[in-house]
């Protein structure tokens, strides 16, 4: 159960980076 929040975290902070990522570049 640990191991798979850990790699469900995982998922979120790269689903959360890449959104970012893109509303960035969308806001120049």
């Amino acid at each position: 159960m640990l191991e798979m929040q850990r790699s469900c975290n995982l998922q979120w902070n790269i689903n959360i980076g890449y959104f970012f990522g893109m509303f960035k570049q969308t806001s120049r």
